[in-house]
């Protein structure tokens, strides 16, 4: 039996206020079957978005 999964990323206080893009739940995915692939999918988001953070900060 394959179980749905709702899946998302927060980041704690103190990571929020630093960055205003961390500030909410990030990379939520939800009906997603499997724990493992729930996983992937939302940390798939959550790089994105890091990734644009730290591309921001470069430029």
């Amino acid at each position: 039996m394959a179980l749905s999964w709702n899946v998302s990323a927060r980041f704690s206080d103190s990571e929020a206020k630093k960055e205003a893009r961390v500030a909410s739940e990030i990379g939520k995915q939800s009906g997603v079957f499997g724990k493992k692939k729930a996983k992937e999918v939302c940390g798939g988001e959550v790089l994105v978005v890091l990734e644009r953070i730290g591309r921001d900060r470069v430029v």
